[in-house]
């Protein structure tokens, strides 16, 4: 397969070095792709925590609940004379209750600490944005006000360290700001456009106070929570008020591990286009291959959408090619479809033109609007790499339910002259094999 077709599929390419000193030396472009890749994984590592040992307190707390009611039963049953059994049981249940409440507060405690990593990480994540734009930029540091001690020049070997302790001093500065400063000096200085176009900055602003709220007042909440969400327009409960705890339920978490998500793939991607619009191929890749396709791949639809559909409104200008926005608008509509969102997807595929398109496209839009039997005929116009390979057929979510149907079977049969079965790749037995 050719390399632009790759944008359809997970590349077969060597995965990109990324350790910490190859990524000092890369492109600056290629520094923001990687940080943005990073923090997006590791937004979906930290869901992966939460959905895991969230369920594990809950099944722990019912178990230590049953079996105090079982005790209590148990007490019951019990003659009045049996002195010595009641003191064992009531022993129990004391010791019970004892690990109930500290379950309930490891479970409140995880649950907070949760938001605390959402944040935390993001700072990270920030702090490298902005190191790599003062590193490609260094004229940006130009001003008066910055200064350096003699002590500090004095231990200092080179013109790079002072470089660096400039960088490090402004983005000191710039992270001692609120959250909400943050975003405008990066809209500012460049032009992201993060305030005009990002609905759920609200959401992101009232997740950092509360964060700010569990760190320095254990989550309960004080005057100046409830007088930032007001002063901020941040709409709340009613009936939250001064003393109460916040807590994080599972609803949440997910509204905050959506909004920081595709907070960090709006910075981190239109940080690259808007500096290094000579790389956006290295964008379009990244956005395809790297952070779009594992999300498809593991079928979540709603977090797919997320990353698609910003795709889909990014300037013609800062989009490598067409093919590059025609391959955002079908990854899209396959999480329409998948979504259950048929009218939305039909009349956005139906706002393009696909005559004049590649076969692939064609296929395409053929597979999401179930008209199967003109798939089958033009999949067996096909050979097999033109213009898909064995693998993309197997992997990419557009033929999902297609894979399913005899068209498929008929048509895939006629390319390799073999039945289809589903089988593990030998791309993803690699991956086990380094896993």
């Amino acid at each position: 397969m050719e390399e632009h077709n790759n944008k359809l599929d997970k590349p077969k390419k060597k995965k990109r070095e990324r350790s910490t000193k190859k990524l000092k030396s890369a492109p600056f472009d290629n520094q923001l792709i990687w940080v943005t890749e990073l923090f997006l994984n590791d937004l979906e590592c930290a869901k992966d925590m939460f959905t895991t040992i969230t369920p594990v307190l809950k099944e722990k707390d019912e178990k230590r609940k049953k079996k105090i009611e079982e005790s209590l039963v148990n007490l019951k049953s019990l003659s009045k004379n049996d002195n010595i059994d009641k003191e064992k049981t009531v022993s129990k249940i004391r010791n019970l209750m004892k690990e109930i409440n500290q379950l309930s507060r490891a479970n409140l405690m995880f649950r907070c600490n949760s938001i605390v990593l959402l944040v935390s990480r993001f700072d990270e994540f920030i702090a490298n944005i902005l190191r790599i734009y003062f590193k490609a930029f260094p004229n940006q540091l130009k001003n008066p006000d910055k200064t350096i001690t003699y002590d500090e020049i004095v231990e200092l070997n080179s013109v790079d360290q002072i470089l660096d302790t400039f960088i490090s001093k402004e983005i000191d500065r710039t992270l001692r700001e609120g959250h909400c400063e943050q975003i405008e000096f990066l809209d500012k200085n460049l032009k992201l456009g993060i305030i005009e176009n990002f609905d759920k900055l609200i959401d992101f602003i009232e997740i950092t106070e509360r964060r700010n709220l569990i760190v320095h007042n254990g989550g309960i909440v004080n005057k100046h929570y409830i007088q930032i969400c007001k002063n901020k327009n941040i709409p709340i409960n009613n009936k939250i008020k001064i003393g109460d705890i916040l807590s994080v339920n599972d609803e949440y978490f997910e509204k905050s591990f959506h909004c920081f998500f595709e907070l960090g793939l709006r910075i981190g991607q239109s940080s690259v286009r808007r500096l290094f619009p000579e790389c956006l191929d290295n964008a379009d890749t990244s956005l395809i291959n790297e952070i779009g396709f594992p999300i498809l791949q593991s079928e979540d639809w709603e977090l797919a959408k997320v990353i698609f559909h910003f795709a889909k409104n990014i300037p013609r200008k800062l989009i490598s090619d067409e093919r590059s926005h025609r391959i955002y608008i079908i990854n899209l509509c396959i999480c329409l479809k998948h979504l259950k969102q048929n009218k939305s997807m039909l009349e956005l595929l139906d706002s393009f033109d696909w005559s004049s398109s590649s076969n692939e496209f064609k296929l395409a839009v053929y597979i999401l609007k179930e008209e199967y039997s003109e798939a089958e005929n033009l999949m067996v116009s096909f050979n097999e790499e033109d213009p898909f390979s064995e693998h993309v057929y197997r992997t990419w979510p557009l033929f999902l339910e297609f894979r399913r149907t005899e068209n498929f079977s008929r048509a895939f049969k006629k390319i390799y002259n073999k039945e289809f079965e589903p089988k593990i790749t030998e791309e993803e037995s690699e991956a086990l094999k380094l896993s």
